[in-house]
């Protein structure tokens, strides 16, 4: 059925390419949207294009990269809007799969997931997980207002309570860093970003690290910046955005590499980041695969 939903959809865009003489501009754009369409969807594995769907899986609580609206059912970030960008540009749907971090390797690993959308690119995931990478970030320290105890590094954060996510990249910084530390930092770890950041906020920990943009955004945003800011320093660790997969789909790796240039290459990408206020200058051109190295 659905293959004769394509080939109908075909049938009427060459249907008003020969009728739609009074209308010039219009209908080369519509006639391209639609090649545009299929080039991309031929590149996906038999299995994504005939299910027509991309089963997705992550967490909704880190904003303004992927959480949920006031009405706490409306999924909404950046992340959020660039993977529906990328599945309209596929011709298939994106399934959306709530998944805590730590499970969403196992979930690529026993195939309930399709791909990822916060495993950051990080070389030890490499052997098992190629990346997309789409957006530069950096880790950063979140502290309450103020910045009462005065951090400024990682090193200063030695003899206090650091909430991370964990299984994130931020675990193996401190964990790192606190092998340098006389007096060593008591590490919490959480299922999620909302919960090391409450963490913060109740006085469980001094300071939460992850990635700046989520950070920046926290800063400005909770009671109009009144709860939290930035400690100066860093960025510490490079922790790219990026779409993962599965080591060894790489029909899937790529369509989605091809679509994402697209949103680059068109502006769309750019676009989805300023309504997030996220600087599309972070953006990667071109979009590479396993960019950290």
């Amino acid at each position: 059925m659905r293959r004769s939903h394509r080939t109908l959809g075909a049938l009427l865009a060459v249907f008003l390419l020969v009728s739609a003489c009074g209308d010039d501009d219009a209908t080369p754009q519509a006639a391209s949207a639609e090649a545009m369409s299929g080039e991309l969807n031929a590149l996906l594995p038999d299995y994504i294009r005939e299910a027509g769907v991309i089963k997705a899986g992550g967490p909704v609580t880190e904003p303004p990269a992927v959480y949920l609206e006031d009405d706490a059912a409306t999924r909404t970030g950046y992340m959020t809007d660039l993977a529906n960008a990328v599945g309209a540009l596929l011709g298939v749907e994106i399934e959306y799969r709530e998944m805590p971090f730590p499970s969403l390797i196992p979930g690529l690993q026993g195939g309930s997931l399709d791909m990822t959308f916060t495993v950051s690119d990080r070389k030890a995931r490499q052997e098992v997980l190629d990346f997309v990478d789409y957006l530069g970030d950096g880790l950063g320290i979140l502290v309450p207002a103020g910045n009462p105890n005065g951090f400024d590094s990682l090193e200063s954060l030695c003899g206090h309570t650091v909430a991370v996510i964990a299984g994130s990249i931020a675990v193996g910084a401190v964990t790192e860093a606190n092998e340098s530390c006389a007096d060593p930092m008591e590490v919490k770890e959480f299922p999620g970003a909302s919960f090391a950041q409450l963490a913060v906020r109740s006085g469980q920990a001094e300071a939460t690290f992850g990635g700046g943009n989520a950070l920046n955004y926290l800063s400005t945003i909770v009671e109009n910046g009144t709860v939290f800011e930035v400690a100066p320093g860093g960025p510490y660790t490079v922790q790219p955005d990026a779409f993962a997969f599965l080591k060894g789909n790489d029909e899937l790796r790529d369509a989605v590499q091809a679509a994402v240039q697209r949103l680059v290459d068109n502006g769309t990408a750019a676009e989805i980041m300023e309504k997030y206020g996220v600087d599309p200058g972070a953006l990667y051109d071109p979009i590479p695969i396993n960019v950290v190295e």
